[in-house]
């Protein structure tokens, strides 16, 4: 299989993990949601709610088109670089692993002693711990095509110094992909799967999350979603069900969120009201992303720049904060 196409297609399914929702739906449209009768913001736990939707942001910038961009190189090969970039999210991304998988992956299937659609193969992580990876070529053309699929399981696998190990499976379906005259990907859809994968200690993740990637020559645009994707700690379990909308040109990237999350067992609105902007792998510096209860409070998180943030409580139809708590380093939120 062509190491470029499958590098691009598995470093995707690394990055979406921690993108939006509505695995399996049409192209058209963020998933629709709406808050739970239980869920309450309010001026004494917004903060506490700030948290984890604060780790959730930097996990949507990180797992965006800014990290493909950083991720694939202009041949659509992996730079060694982008597993220890500084800034990967707070929930354990599985990019850096995603992308440690597909460069055996790529090189496995030149080395066949002969041609079958599916094949699998396993070894050592070069720090420790092991990957096994089973690859399903539908029609065993050793191209990617709608149909193919991936499975990269990690058993304590550590790729890089500084990165805890890593446990669990990703897995993905293709779609549809397109190609230009250069045999490049320039268009991709995918479905992807993690069951229990995460670092050890932190979050460990597990549901569903489609991939949209087009590269027009002008941009990139990166549509990522969480189906009913689950992050589970010793603290609490958090519910992803959004869609990400990312644009990203010159190292800039502009991106939307718009679905639910559910936090403690109750499900709220999450969506930016104004557009988030992030630059060379950095947290986003401008932005509004509102998280509401079913009566209408809401919780602000306003980046001031792309070192501190301000979380601010603001009452159903209130125009202005009625609380607010500034200067939160985004550095807290981080995973490692």
């Amino acid at each position: 299989m062509k190491k470029h196409l499958w590098l691009a297609a598995l470093a995707s399914l690394g990055l979406a993990a921690c993108g939006g929702g509505g695995g399996g739906g049409d192209d058209d449209g963020a998933p629709a949601g709406a808050a739970s009768a239980g869920s309450d913001v309010s001026s004494t736990n917004y903060t506490a709610l700030a948290a984890p939707v604060a780790r959730t942001l930097l996990s949507v910038n990180n797992g965006s088109a800014i990290g493909l961009v950083t991720t694939l190189g202009d041949d659509g090969t992996a730079r060694a670089a982008a597993a220890t970039a500084p800034g990967f999210p707070a929930v354990a991304s599985p990019a850096p692993w995603a992308v440690f998988a597909l460069r055996h992956v790529a090189g496995r299937p030149a080395g066949r002693a002969q041609a079958q659609a599916v094949y699998s193969y396993g070894e050592a992580c070069p720090l420790g711990g092991s990957i096994s990876a089973t690859i399903d070529d539908v029609d065993d053309n050793d191209d990617l095509n709608r149909g193919d699929t991936v499975t990269a399981g990690f058993d304590n696998c550590v790729v890089e110094p500084g990165l805890p190990a890593v446990q669990g499976t990703l897995s993905m379906q293709v779609n549809s992909v397109r190609f230009n005259r250069d045999d490049e990907i320039t268009a991709l859809d995918v479905n992807a799967m993690l069951t229990n994968f995460g670092a050890v200690g932190y979050d460990r993740l597990t549901g569903a999350s489609r991939i949209r990637f087009e590269d027009s020559g002008n941009g990139i645009r990166l549509r990522l979603g969480y189906d009913g994707l689950r992050a589970v700690n010793a603290l609490q379990t958090v519910v992803y069900d959004f869609e990400v909308d990312t644009l990203v040109s010159a190292g800039t990237g502009v991106f939307t969120i718009s679905g639910t999350i559910g936090l403690d067992g109750q499900t709220y609105v999450i969506e930016s009201t104004q557009d988030f902007r992030a630059s060379d792998g950095n947290p986003p510096h401008t932005g509004v992303l509102r998280l509401a209860d079913a009566a209408g409070d809401a919780l602000k998180l306003v980046p001031r720049s792309s070192s501190l943030l301000d979380f601010e409580f603001h009452p159903a139809g209130a125009t202005a904060p009625a609380h607010t708590t500034p200067n939160q380093a985004w550095s807290a939120f981080k995973l490692f």
